[in-house]
């Protein structure tokens, strides 16, 4: 997550994930934990695991039943889900809590396997330095898997509490190989608030020069897709303004024969 997420961290829950539920029973890390197993994917007890986004520790707490490790990572954006994250958790020496944002990522040592659930969607603008970042702190023969929305092109909502990131595949592929990462297994996470396509990244040798010209492609692409899908969502706003503009006259009188 970016420094502009420091405004809405507090409020983090979007609408799709709250929407008439209770969050931590509606989704728990069930769900992930299928779909993990689904890519081929598993959890060795001399494992040294990352978690992006720790959130609540639902994941943890399904995973932890499932697998022993040697070390668990946990970084969290938020202080307060931090600092909750660290009492719960107080008796598992296995268990660090980092409070940090993962386009700054700092880890004091090398993951074998990294995990990512309902989060990289709400990096802004896009997820692309958390994958540099994951690729950076992955193990040679390493694993990543994460979970995001893919459509059929590049989208942006910004709701009252958080920012939603849509890819269009290609671009998230682009993304994935310009970080030094190649996609090894794909599938669905099937969440109670719809599907979300899960991915699991193996990690690639490149030469410092391909990573330098991957790091300048990947900024030219970040800021293309920033235009494209800004401007889309200009129109989109405009459109609405003027579908309210055109029944606003009806809507007031409406309210006034109301108040009569």
């Amino acid at each position: 997550m970016t420094s502009s997420s420091s405004n809405w961290y507090k409020r983090w829950r979007t609408k799709e994930e709250h929407e008439g539920l209770t969050w931590g029973m509606a989704i728990d890390g069930t769900q992930f934990y299928e779909a993990f197993l689904k890519t081929g994917s598993k959890i060795d007890e001399n494992d040294i695991v990352c978690e992006i986004g720790a959130g609540y520790g639902r994941i943890f707490d399904t995973f932890s039943e499932k697998f022993s490790f040697k070390k668990w990572y946990m970084v969290e954006i938020s202080p307060k889900r931090s600092e909750d994250l660290k009492r719960k958790y107080k008796n598992d020496p296995g268990v660090v809590v980092l409070c940090q944002n993962v386009d700054l990522l700092e880890l004091p040592e090398k993951f074998d396997v990294g995990i990512s659930s309902l989060t990289f969607k709400h990096l802004y603008p896009d997820c692309s330095i958390a994958f540099s970042n994951v690729s950076r702190y992955m193990k040679k023969d390493g694993f990543f898997v994460f979970d995001i929305i893919v459509s059929d092109k590049d989208s942006i909502l910004f709701e009252e509490a958080s920012i939603v990131n849509c890819f269009a595949e290609d671009t998230l592929k682009d993304f994935i190989n310009f970080a030094g990462l190649a996609v090894e297994e794909k599938g669905v996470v099937d969440y109670p608030v719809g599907p979300r396509n899960i991915y699991r990244l193996g990690k690639r040798t490149l030469s410092k020069s391909t990573l330098k010209k991957n790091e300048l492609n990947r900024k030219r692409l970040s800021l293309q897709r920033q235009c494209r899908v800004l401007e889309d969502y200009s129109i989109n706003l405009h459109n609405k303004l003027q579908r309210i503009r055109k029944t606003l006259p009806y809507r007031v009188a409406r309210k006034l024969r109301i108040i009569r």
